[in-house]
């Protein structure tokens, strides 16, 4: 849906006209939101309100240091909202191959927001002299955006 968002001015109860979005487009604004805005990883949520925080005020707290809290005070807070434990593993190979007709984008667009996201730390991080990157926490997620390239079978790279 990400790439749906970004490709089109429409919301989710758009027709089926649009249902292919201009992946290309998408990722003109998603460089747009990386030079004007801030881009954001939800599994980098830290990392991400460390780059918000630098973004509003210019500078990052030392809690922003790789594997601190980051920038609010006691450290983000997750609620769970009673939501049963899940694993993709326990889907059918049919539903699974309906998600990846709708993902095969998304997920081409999560890579180029990471490395616009992983590039941004690491230059914000050379200008503060607070070392926000986590090597391990890149290479992890490298790793599992690889894997969902590999399953859905569209071609592997940041740019692609």
């Amino acid at each position: 849906m990400q790439t749906r968002y970004l490709a089109t001015d429409w919301n989710h109860t758009a027709g089926l006209k649009v249902l292919e979005p201009d992946l290309e487009e998408a990722k003109k604004n998603l460089k747009h939101i990386q030079k004007h805005g801030v881009l954001g990883i939800t599994e980098l949520y830290v990392e991400s309100l460390c780059m918000l925080h630098l973004r509003a005020h210019g500078t990052v707290p030392s809690t922003c240091q790789c594997g601190g809290p980051g920038p609010v005070q006691g450290g983000p807070h997750h609620e769970m909202r009673e939501v049963p434990k899940h694993n993709a593993s326990s889907l059918s190979p049919e539903l699974l191959e309906r998600m990846h007709m709708l993902t095969h984008m998304d997920i081409q667009l999560y890579a180029l927001a990471l490395d616009f996201f992983e590039q941004d730390l690491l230059d914000a991080s050379e200008k503060t002299g607070v070392q926000m990157v986590c090597k391990s926490s890149f290479e992890n997620l490298w790793a599992r955006v690889h894997q969902m390239h590999q399953q859905i079978g569209v071609p592997f790279g940041p740019s692609s």
